[in-house]
């Protein structure tokens, strides 16, 4: 259900440089289970608008590849990496919950810390939710609230 969603999602692109074959988002192989969970991540680049300013925007596009790179890295085969939005990428975790969102975003998190990516330094935020379900959602609503939680990472 939510692979096809994703697929037909407005403003849903692959992340910068990580189409696949036909230049399309690739869904996940394994779709959405009734009765399973959904983690949706959302990631944002901190001041990407001043990386372009700084530093031009070929350097914002490789900032850009690199954190698609290491989010792809930190996620398994079965999950959907796409960028969302200028800044932002979401991640959609089939079959996983509050834990496999955490452990997707501490693997982020300490790729980013080890192996900082990238052309420049930059920090990336990020946010989670997971659909209920019994009562699935609509993609956007989850991504509004995978949005909003990284919002408030930033305001915390």
């Amino acid at each position: 259900f939510y692979a096809r969603e994703a697929a037909r999602a407005r403003g849903l692109a692959p992340p910068a440089g990580l189409a696949g074959p036909a230049g399309g988002v690739q869904a996940p192989r394994v779709l959405r289970r009734p009765g399973q969970p959904l983690a949706v991540l959302a990631a944002d680049i901190d001041h990407l608008r001043e990386i372009n300013d700084r530093h031009g925007h070929r350097t914002g596009n490789a900032v850009l590849y690199s954190l698609g790179q290491t989010l792809t890295r930190s996620c398994r085969a079965s999950d959907l990496v796409a960028r969302y939005g200028g800044d932002e990428f979401v991640l959609l975790l089939p079959d996983a919950g509050p834990a496999g969102a955490a452990l997707v975003g501490e693997r982020v998190r300490r790729a980013l810390a080890e192996h900082p990516p990238g052309p420049v330094p930059f920090t990336v935020r990020l946010g989670a939710t997971v659909a209920d379900p019994v009562q699935p959602q609509p993609l956007e609503a989850l991504v509004a609230l995978a949005s909003a939680a990284m919002a408030r990472e930033q305001a915390g």
